[in-house]
Order: C-alpha cells, then structure tokens, then sequence
C-alpha cells in the first residue's frame, strides 16, 4: 500500500481533544491490537476510582490513548463496562464514555486483583497466550482460580 492511501486510512482524532484526550494520538496497525491484560487492568482501575458515573473517556497514564480506547471497546463489547461508543462519523475514530462497571467488570477486577491469581495467571500464561482469549474467558479463568482458592481456604477443595 502507497504511503499515500495508509494516510487517507487515518482516523480523525481531533474529537478526542475536544473530550480532553490530548497528546499525540497516532492510529495504530491491527498488530498492534492484542489483549493486553495489564492495560485491562489498570483500565477498570481507573473506572472504578472514578468520581462520579458522568459518562467520560478512560486515560491511562503511560498508554497511548488510541490503544487504551482499544481496550475499552473491548471491555465494552465483552459486557464488563456501562458506557456510550460513539458512531465513528466518516474517519473519525470511535471514542468510549464510560460510566461504570458492570457487575461482571467488578467481579472480573476483584479476581485479578487478588495478588495469587494475579500472578499465577501472569507467570502460567505469557502476553501471547493470554492475548489468544477473551476478556470473558480471561475473566472465567480468573474466577475459576478464585472459586478453587475459596474452596481450599474453607476446607471444601477434594
């Protein structure tokens, strides 16, 4: 592909600025896309530390918002935010405003931060594996793990 057709590929941000997304906002490949399961996690972070339930765009500090609005399309689309996506209009990029957590985003936080299930997550499966799952698989592995941990603390693992 010419340079010249990947440029008129590229999706308007300017909106995102007039929402308080600023810095430089760069549209990134579909390689560069993968479940990254630590910006997830951060992602419900900062929902959940959120003020009010007033609908806004999430920022990460340290992430590249196109890729963070990446992940909160897909927290979205798998059911674990409450929020408004915006029709992208012509190339203009698609923006998240998100109010909360769904009950199954909350569930989901507090099996990954339970520091053991963290880990053992972290250190079984390396980025590529986790990558190959869902956010919703991710979340039931989590809770499996979680479920057996409570299991075994009362006394009811075999």
């Amino acid at each position: 592909m010419t340079r010249r057709k990947e440029q008129d590929l590229q999706f308007n941000y300017e909106h995102w600025r007039r929402h308080g997304i600023v810095g430089h906002l760069f549209h990134l490949r579909i390689a560069d896309m993968q479940n990254d399961i630590e910006l997830t996690r951060k992602i419900l972070i900062a929902i959940r530390e959120k003020d009010n339930l007033r609908p806004a765009p999430i920022q990460v500090p340290g992430y590249e918002p196109v890729l963070v609005m990446r992940h909160v399309i897909r927290l979205h689309d798998d059911g674990m935010i409450e929020g408004t996506v915006s029709e992208a209009l012509g190339m203009e990029a698609p923006l998240v405003f998100v109010s909360d957590m769904t009950t199954a985003g909350h569930n989901f936080l507090a099996a990954i931060e339970q520091q053991d299930i963290w880990n053992r997550l972290n250190s079984t499966l390396n980025p590529a594996e986790l990558a190959a799952f869902s956010l919703r698989e991710i979340a039931g592995l989590a809770k499996e793990l979680a479920l057996a941990a409570a299991k075994k603390k009362l006394g009811l693992s075999e």
